[in-house]
């Protein structure tokens, strides 16, 4: 009776808050072809115009004048329009600044510039996966990907992507190199416990789910998606712990739903039915708060050996309630065959 979403869907939501927290393109990353400072490098050639005005921009950019920069980098591309580095600074200030199509044009020509540029690569899939497009940022992340198969972000984001396409099974692999090549990762270690989650590997999910903890003070979503394992794994008293912890932070409708179920679960009717109100009061429409406070009334009107007819009356109004907006459940309307009287 109790529609709940997903625990890896709130994971996710800490995922994509990485994703979408970036923060500037580190300037000689991962693939990007600076090969300055490692031993036994070639000295460095002399600045053409283009690059000194690249470089220009790249310093501004960095201490914030993002439309100096972006003056900067388009008078370098104006002296060489192939000049990847100066496209890929045009499209970090469009990405940050949520401008997302003409991001992705800049980083295209990036692409265009220089095909083996894992930065171009990465960071137009990132554009892509902002923007929902999940089937070209996969594409985008697998080319990054091929380039350097170690890197941390291009794993953490294809593996969110992947998991967000329906794939569970698939974006494990992805997750689990992510941490495995940056083990102090949260939206990381949530990605892993999502899919986990997904998979039906609950055991796993906890475990995850605890190393995203240990990290430090874990979102709303995060003990969410715990306190899900615990109850697919029938811990429901660890899962009340979890939910009572969101409780002390705030508090959350989703988990005020969540901690009627696990009082109900068990046995604890008249604590259930507190919960499943408070749920209401947040969310009045949510029908499996609705069911479960209706389910939690019937069980209290049951153990007081069937006395108090109002509150077997305010069960079936809740039913109906939920069957208005939400037609499709056939075990209410067994439900509510099953306790009207005539």
């Amino acid at each position: 009776m109790h529609q709940r979403y997903p625990s890896a869907v709130f994971a996710l939501c800490l995922a994509l808050a990485g994703v979408t927290g970036c923060g500037p393109r580190p300037t000689g990353s991962a693939g990007s072809g600076t090969d300055a400072g490692r031993p036994g490098a070639a000295p460095a050639q002399p600045q053409t115009v283009a690059e000194q005005w690249s470089s220009e921009g790249e310093r501004l950019k960095r201490e914030g004048y993002t439309a100096q920069a972006f003056a900067a980098f388009s008078r370098a591309i104006e002296d060489n329009p192939r000049l990847t580095e100066a496209h890929l600074g045009i499209g970090d200030i469009y990405r940050e600044r949520a401008v997302y199509d003409k991001a992705d044009q800049a980083y295209r020509k990036a692409v265009v510039s220089d095909p083996n540029n894992f930065d171009a690569r990465y960071y137009l899939g990132l554009t892509n996966h902002l923007q929902g497009k999940l089937a070209q940022a996969i594409a985008s992340y697998t080319r990054a990907l091929r380039i350097d198969p170690d890197s941390y972000l291009a794993n953490r984001d294809m593996g969110a992507a992947v998991l967000q396409s329906g794939d569970p099974a698939k974006s494990i692999a992805f997750a689990k190199r992510a941490v495995d090549v940056n083990p102090e990762s949260q939206p990381g270690w949530a990605n892993l416990a999502a899919a986990y989650s997904l998979t039906g590997d609950y055991e796993k999910a906890v475990e995850a789910y605890r190393q995203t903890l240990e990290l430090g003070e874990a979102a709303t979503p995060v003990l969410l998606g715990l306190a899900d394992a615990h109850i697919k794994l029938g811990n429901y008293q660890r899962a009340e712990n979890v939910l009572r912890a969101v409780e002390r932070e705030g508090g959350d409708p989703i988990a005020r739903e969540r901690m009627g179920l696990v009082l109900f679960k068990q046995r604890k009717f008249d604590s259930a039915a507190q919960a499943y109100r408070a749920a209401l009061e947040d969310t009045p429409n949510d029908t499996a708060a609705l069911n479960g406070l209706g389910v939690s009334l019937m069980a209290v009107y049951l153990r007081d050996g069937e006395e108090d007819d109002d509150v077997r009356l305010e069960a079936l109004s809740l039913w109906r309630r939920s069957l208005e907006l939400r037609p499709d459940q056939g075990a209410l309307i067994d439900l509510i065959s099953r306790y009207t009287k005539e």
